[in-house]
């Protein structure tokens, strides 16, 4: 994997609940946080499923932002090959 690497605690934190890390040992111990030392409640986690984004209301990529409004999961072209990079 390569960073960023994103953790997002499920539920409510405060504002604290999304961690952006750029270096691969830290997103560990965060993660670790997490799950395992009760940052935030240690039981509650879910993987969220692969997703694409598709900012701009024509095709490939032109006309006006959507405001993230376009999005589809899981995505059709990802397959296991992808998933472990």
């Amino acid at each position: 994997m390569n960073p960023p690497y994103v953790l997002k605690a499920d539920g409510l934190a405060a504002g604290k609940g999304v961690l952006i890390i750029n270096e691969l040992n830290e997103a560990k111990r965060e993660l670790k946080n997490m799950l395992v030392d009760a940052k935030f409640d240690g039981e509650s986690f879910v993987v969220l499923p692969e997703a694409k984004d598709y900012k701009r209301i024509g095709e490939r990529d032109t006309g006006l932002n959507t405001g993230g409004m376009g999005a589809i999961s899981p995505v059709p072209f990802v397959d296991d090959e992808i998933m472990v990079k």
